[in-house]
Protein backbone atom coordinates (compact mmCIF):
# COMPACT_ATOMS: atom_id res chain seq x y z
CA UNK A 1 0.00 0.00 0.00
CA UNK A 2 1.71 3.53 -1.13
CA UNK A 3 0.66 6.99 0.37
CA UNK A 4 2.22 10.77 -0.45
CA UNK A 5 4.12 11.60 2.41
CA UNK A 6 3.65 14.18 4.65
CA UNK A 7 7.50 14.86 5.02
CA UNK A 8 9.46 14.22 1.82
CA UNK A 9 9.33 16.00 -0.88
CA UNK A 10 10.64 15.16 -4.57
CA UNK A 11 13.89 17.32 -5.77
CA UNK A 12 12.52 17.78 -9.50
CA UNK A 13 8.50 17.79 -9.00
CA UNK A 14 7.96 19.49 -5.96
CA UNK A 15 5.35 17.49 -4.73
CA UNK A 16 5.08 14.52 -2.04
CA UNK A 17 6.70 11.28 -2.77
CA UNK A 18 5.44 8.39 -2.79
CA UNK A 19 6.11 6.29 -0.09
CA UNK A 20 5.71 2.62 0.54
CA UNK A 21 6.03 0.47 4.51
CA UNK A 22 8.11 -2.15 2.80
CA UNK A 23 11.08 -2.66 0.95
CA UNK A 24 9.23 -5.60 -0.60
CA UNK A 25 6.33 -3.24 -1.69
CA UNK A 26 8.70 -0.86 -3.01
CA UNK A 27 9.99 -3.17 -5.19
CA UNK A 28 6.39 -4.47 -6.73
CA UNK A 29 5.88 -0.89 -7.56
CA UNK A 30 9.08 -0.90 -9.37
CA UNK A 31 8.21 -4.16 -11.07
CA UNK A 32 4.55 -2.54 -12.19
CA UNK A 33 6.10 0.34 -13.50
CA UNK A 34 8.77 -1.60 -15.39
CA UNK A 35 5.95 -3.97 -16.83
CA UNK A 36 3.21 -0.62 -17.65
CA UNK A 37 5.00 2.23 -18.98
CA UNK A 38 5.78 2.88 -22.14
CA UNK A 39 9.70 4.82 -21.70
CA UNK A 40 10.92 3.04 -18.28
CA UNK A 41 13.93 4.77 -16.16
CA UNK A 42 15.22 2.00 -14.63
CA UNK A 43 14.61 2.57 -10.50
CA UNK A 44 15.81 1.35 -7.08
CA UNK A 45 13.86 1.87 -3.85
CA UNK A 46 15.69 3.07 -0.87
CA UNK A 47 14.98 3.42 2.83
CA UNK A 48 14.27 7.64 3.34
CA UNK A 49 16.08 8.03 6.37
CA UNK A 50 13.97 11.30 7.21
CA UNK A 51 10.32 9.42 7.25
CA UNK A 52 12.01 5.68 8.27
CA UNK A 53 9.34 4.65 4.89
CA UNK A 54 10.80 3.80 1.36
CA UNK A 55 10.51 5.89 -1.55
CA UNK A 56 11.49 5.53 -5.66
CA UNK A 57 14.36 6.85 -6.85
CA UNK A 58 15.80 6.65 -10.77
CA UNK A 59 19.13 4.15 -10.54
CA UNK A 60 20.63 7.04 -12.65
CA UNK A 61 20.92 9.40 -9.68
CA UNK A 62 20.80 7.33 -6.28
CA UNK A 63 23.71 7.33 -4.11
CA UNK A 64 24.16 5.08 -1.42
CA UNK A 65 24.95 7.30 2.02
CA UNK A 66 23.91 7.69 5.69
CA UNK A 67 23.91 10.07 8.21
CA UNK A 68 26.82 10.38 10.21
CA UNK A 69 27.92 12.07 13.49
CA UNK A 70 29.62 14.82 11.80
CA UNK A 71 27.53 18.00 11.79
CA UNK A 72 27.45 20.71 8.64
CA UNK A 73 27.75 25.02 9.65
CA UNK A 74 23.43 24.75 9.76
CA UNK A 75 24.31 22.10 12.89
CA UNK A 76 22.57 19.13 10.70
CA UNK A 77 24.34 15.57 10.31
CA UNK A 78 26.21 15.27 7.04
CA UNK A 79 25.63 12.33 4.72
CA UNK A 80 28.38 9.86 4.94
CA UNK A 81 29.00 7.93 1.52
CA UNK A 82 30.90 4.77 1.41
CA UNK A 83 33.10 5.38 -1.48
CA UNK A 84 35.15 8.21 -3.06
CA UNK A 85 33.29 7.32 -6.28
CA UNK A 86 29.84 7.22 -4.72
CA UNK A 87 30.62 10.96 -2.84
CA UNK A 88 31.63 12.29 -6.46
CA UNK A 89 28.81 10.80 -8.20
CA UNK A 90 26.55 12.69 -6.09
CA UNK A 91 28.80 15.78 -5.85
CA UNK A 92 27.90 15.49 -9.76
CA UNK A 93 24.48 15.01 -9.37
CA UNK A 94 24.56 17.71 -6.85
CA UNK A 95 26.24 20.23 -9.25
CA UNK A 96 24.05 19.51 -12.92
CA UNK A 97 20.80 19.76 -10.52
CA UNK A 98 22.32 23.55 -8.58
CA UNK A 99 25.08 24.48 -10.44
CA UNK A 100 27.35 24.38 -7.04
CA UNK A 101 30.61 22.88 -7.26
CA UNK A 102 31.45 20.54 -4.08
CA UNK A 103 34.82 18.81 -2.93
CA UNK A 104 35.24 15.56 -1.50
CA UNK A 105 36.40 14.75 1.49
CA UNK A 106 37.45 12.15 4.46
CA UNK A 107 35.55 11.77 7.04
CA UNK A 108 37.67 12.46 10.31
CA UNK A 109 35.43 9.56 12.44
CA UNK A 110 34.55 6.84 10.01
CA UNK A 111 35.32 5.11 6.84
CA UNK A 112 33.67 7.23 4.35
CA UNK A 113 33.31 10.58 2.75
CA UNK A 114 31.47 14.22 3.09
CA UNK A 115 30.99 16.51 0.43
CA UNK A 116 31.59 20.40 0.86
CA UNK A 117 31.23 23.81 -0.66
CA UNK A 118 34.85 24.68 0.51
CA UNK A 119 37.59 24.61 -1.61
CA UNK A 120 40.14 22.39 -0.03
CA UNK A 121 43.57 23.46 1.37
CA UNK A 122 46.48 23.29 -0.31
CA UNK A 123 48.73 20.49 0.17
CA UNK A 124 51.83 21.71 1.63
CA UNK A 125 54.98 20.32 1.60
Amino acid sequence: MSFKSDKCIGKGSHKPLTSYVSKEEAEEAINYIAENKENYNPMCSYKCQKCGFYHLSPKSRHTECKKCECLDSNGKNKMLYDSKESAKRRANILEKETSTKLFIYHCPIHNGYHLTHKSPEPFEY
